[in-house]
């Protein structure tokens, strides 16, 4: 099975890409809002089982980024990784599409068994 992860942060990206190729995924990493657009919207999206999705991205929010694809259609399954825990925060990230949402840190079994 083959993610997309939209990680900024270069320790947390590395280690969930072990964890996840520790698990039999494999995932294409993008740190940007702009690369994970585009790898979504240029339709490539069938590329991809599932997007491990941050919210909060150097060039913009991931909630933005989230919205834009199901207002085009994109079925794309998504999960929100995040470290934004608030109940506000989780009920929003549900209503704007997400699939399901985790809450950083996250246990790599119980984010395999999510997937």
């Amino acid at each position: 099975m083959h993610l997309l992860l939209v990680e900024d942060d270069m320790d947390l990206g590395a280690a969930l890409q072990r964890a996840l190729v520790g698990r039999g995924f494999t995932s294409e990493w993008v740190r940007l809002a702009k690369d994970a657009r585009d790898r979504v919207e240029h339709n490539e999206a069938h590329r991809f089982a599932c997007a491990l999705l941050d919210l909060g991205l150097p060039d913009g929010q991931g909630l933005d980024l989230l919205r834009g694809w199901r207002r085009l259609g994109i079925a794309l399954p998504v999960i929100v990784l995040t470290a934004r825990d608030a109940v506000q925060s989780r009920v929003a990230g549900l209503d704007a599409g997400a699939d399901d949402y985790i809450v950083k840190p996250v246990e790599p079994e119980e984010l395999g068994a999510r997937i």
